[in-house]
């Protein structure tokens, strides 16, 4: 046998093409649905033209693959369930004098009325004519589960038109407790609920979900975000003051490198640093692995004082509360900086 190695390898890997047309920039005068939430001055920069001092790598791109990959796993089964109404449908929010124009392209409109029995026959046709086995096809299951669920949910009544973005995360974050309320169910990210937002509101669509797909597992969780909520406020106040920026000419102050978690209840490093298409040109690191080793050691060094500060209020032994005494005293430092008092 020939010890020639196949090509398979570059081919699969390779993203030369998407890479390219990734990074390319050009300058515009609206707010992406998809930016909304993250980082004001890598917003400003994109919209401005400027070229990424880090461009996104080619595992980044196959993350971007991964994630549609699972949408459309999402969306066939949808389809085939006979309730699919829209895919990349165009959505925009017209641009007045509080803001700019906000665009983006929703994943999928499901709802109407099923007909569930005539979508049974269409994947059971399916499946005899290519001699097919319903166990083994993953997405004629799943999209059975969906029609015997929705018919048992709502039998010949109307599905409301509510619209749905596919967002997959890796299984340690989407199990993580810090990510969970009291009743296990995961709480989402503001960003992905103010895209869905900006649909709702272009669509007129007053409901809205977001499916959490674990990418370990294909455990599904669903989230709904609804119009004039709390979330809609925070909505109207981002892309204001993106808009105040733009218009103005005004270049956002840098994100603070290390951010106080209220979910974990610790100090990390700001995701919305070290995603930067900019992380040279605004904060001088190399990449993304040297910001993180250089904040590593500052972020448990905080830690380690908040910790001692909760631990103090706690302690009773006066000779533990005695030694707590005097590393509080060599943090001060720190605990001033950070206000630390405030997060005990």
């Amino acid at each position: 046998m020939s010890n020639k190695k196949l090509t398979i390898q570059e081919i699969w890997n390779s993203q030369v093409e998407a890479t390219i047309k990734a990074n390319q920039v050009k300058p515009r005068n609206y707010i992406s649905a998809s930016d909304i939430g993250s980082s004001f001055i890598d917003r400003y920069y994109k919209m401005t033209g400027e070229t990424p001092t880090n461009p996104y790598d080619n595992r980044t791109l196959r993350i971007f693959d991964a994630g549609r990959l699972f949408e459309w796993i999402v969306g066939r089964s949808l389809a085939m369930a006979g309730v699919l109404k829209d895919r990349q449908l165009y959505t925009e929010i017209p641009e007045n004098s509080q803001h700019l124009k906000i665009l983006g392209y929703c994943d999928y409109v499901m709802g109407g009325i099923g007909n569930w029995n005539e979508a049974r026959g269409r994947i059971k046709k399916w499946l005899e004519e290519f001699k097919l086995d319903e166990n083994n096809e993953i997405l004629e299951k799943y999209a059975l589960k969906l029609i015997n669920g929705f018919e048992a949910e709502f039998g010949n009544k109307e599905i409301p038109l509510t619209v749905l973005e596919i967002k997959s995360v890796n299984s340690m974050a989407f199990w993580s407790h810090n990510n969970r309320d009291e009743a296990n169910n995961f709480l989402g990210y503001d960003h992905h609920k103010y895209q869905l937002l900006t649909y709702l509101i272009g669509m007129k669509i007053e409901d809205g979900r977001i499916l959490y797909v674990s990418k370990d597992d294909l455990c599904l969780q669903e989230l709904a975000v609804l119009r004039n909520g709390d979330i809609e406020q925070k909505f109207w106040e981002d892309v204001k003051k993106m808009t105040n920026f733009y218009r103005n000419k005004i270049v956002p102050q840098k994100e603070p490198e290390i951010i106080y978690d209220e979910r974990k209840r610790r100090f990390d490093i700001n995701w919305k640093v070290g995603r930067s298409l900019f992380l040279t040109k605004i904060y001088n690191y190399k990449d993304q692995n040297e910001f993180q080793e250089k904040n590593k050691a500052k972020i448990n060094q905080i830690n380690l004082a908040l910790k001692h500060l909760r631990e103090i209020e706690k302690e009773k032994d006066e000779k533990k509360k005695s030694t707590l005494e005097k590393k509080l005293k060599a943090e001060q430092e720190i605990i001033i900086h950070y206000e630390l008092n405030k997060l005990k």
